[in-house]
């Protein structure tokens, strides 16, 4: 009889397994969010077997950046550190879509919380601001030069690479916040080579009056783009220094 050989799995075979992952939440909050309440989010559910973790921090950049340094410093050091917004609701799926994606940084996407409901894809302009891309293809991900901090999936081998703070607000002379405090992780990130994504497919739903979805971006954008080339044709200086399919937006803090 012959034997019968087996294949042995490489580890570029072997793909992540979601069951076997550790995913650790962490909440800024200033009151816990009740468990059941947590797990009735449909955009966190979760196969059986897999482990999640949910820890509260109040929200600061100093609290956050204890409670990530606490998590990453432990006996056991969870897969991915997810930070989620209580003022968003993932939609259907979102943290397995992010999860799937299987990159070191992603954030699901999410859309500003007034009119015209600017998505969150941003773009690094000249004199440190920060642009919006205001056009963008749903079936890939995005890469960004900052994120939103609405809802985030991080492999903790990537935060790592950095030294903290990770999140820090920028103030001015005047005492007033002139950076969002997730800036600070994404430069940071920059630096260190690690690569920052949205995915358009996992979204967001951001809780302001009513539910500020990606419709409520796409009903306003035609309107909001018609006024805003009106304003670049008076001002061609100004719009030659914008990259093609962004505009600017002002970064005094955190939405």
């Amino acid at each position: 009889m012959t034997e019968e050989t087996k294949k042995v799995e490489t580890p570029e075979e072997k793909k992540p397994n979601f069951f076997e992952q550790t995913i650790v939440f962490i909440i800024p909050a200033r009151d816990s969010v009740p468990v059941e309440f947590f797990a009735a989010y449909e955009g966190l559910l979760k196969p059986a077997n897999n482990r999640l973790m949910i820890r509260y921090t109040e929200p600061s950049d100093r609290n956050l950046n204890e409670l990530v340094t606490q998590v990453l410093s432990g006996k056991t050091v969870p897969t991915y550190i997810a930070i989620l917004n209580t003022k968003v609701l993932p939609v259907r799926g979102t943290l397995a879509r992010l999860w799937s994606d299987n990159v070191d940084c992603v954030a699901a996407l999410s859309f500003d919380g007034s009119h015209p409901f600017f998505p969150a894809i941003y773009t690094n302009l000249a004199n440190d601001k920060v642009g919006v891309a205001l056009e963008y293809e749903r079936d890939k991900l995005i890469k960004v030069d900052q994120i939103a901090l609405d809802f985030v999936l991080l492999k903790t081998e990537a935060l790592k690479k950095i030294a903290p703070p990770y999140f820090e607000f920028g103030i001015d002379k005047n005492g007033a916040r002139t950076i969002s405090m997730e800036k600070t992780l994404c430069d940071k990130f920059k630096a260190a080579g690690v690569d920052i994504y949205v995915d358009p497919k996992a979204t967001v739903a951001r809780l302001h009056k009513s539910f500020i979805t990606e419709e409520w971006w796409l009903r306003s954008k035609d309107e909001y783009m018609e006024k805003r080339m009106i304003e670049l044709k008076k001002s061609p200086e100004e719009a030659a220094k914008r990259p093609s399919g962004t505009t600017e937006i002002k970064t005094e803090e955190s939405k």
